[in-house]
């Protein structure tokens, strides 16, 4: 044989020892009874199968021997309670804010045409050049939503300044 048969059957051994240890069902009766063949004329081959199947009962054997303690158990469920309560008091003390964000949004959408529609009539009554008076409009549109964030972050940072 030569090497890259070897190896291809190697990887078949493998591929097949994976399906079985998955309990998958793609291995046909011909591919198991080719495994069992290979693995008696196949030291190496023989040798991996039994070292694996060792592995996997070790760890099934650790596995089933692993128990948290009490201690860890409750401080684990204690340490996810307070979480979950810190979670809960930052969405309530966001509810405010999206309150705000929304009125904001419904304030633009709605105050945008009045506020345009009031300086494209100051632009007649005065006769200010388009670009002055729209260049107005946005500023004027804008200029509630800038103040309110400003004073809002102005307003968080000194409490995180206080702690």
């Amino acid at each position: 044989m030569t090497i890259s048969l070897i190896c291809a059957q190697q990887d078949r051994v493998e591929s097949l020892l994976f399906q079985s240890r998955q309990g998958r069902n793609g291995a046909t009766q011909e591919d198991q009874v080719w495994l069992a063949s290979h693995l008696r004329d196949c030291v190496s081959c023989n040798g991996k199968a039994e070292a694996a199947a060792a592995a996997v009962e070790e760890l099934h054997t650790f596995s089933s021997q692993t128990l948290a303690s009490r201690a860890l158990v409750r401080n684990t469920q204690l340490q996810v309670r307070f979480r979950a309560a810190q979670m809960r008091q930052q969405q309530e003390r966001m509810m405010p804010l999206w309150l705000g964000v929304s009125l904001v949004a419904l304030w633009a959408v709605g105050s945008l045409p009045l506020v345009w529609s009031g300086f494209e009539f100051m632009s007649q009554s005065f006769s200010w050049p388009a670009h002055v008076w729209q260049g107005g409009a946005v500023v004027a549109w804008l200029m509630p939503t800038g103040l309110l964030t400003s004073f809002a972050v102005s307003l968080r940072r000194e409490r995180e300044l206080q702690g």
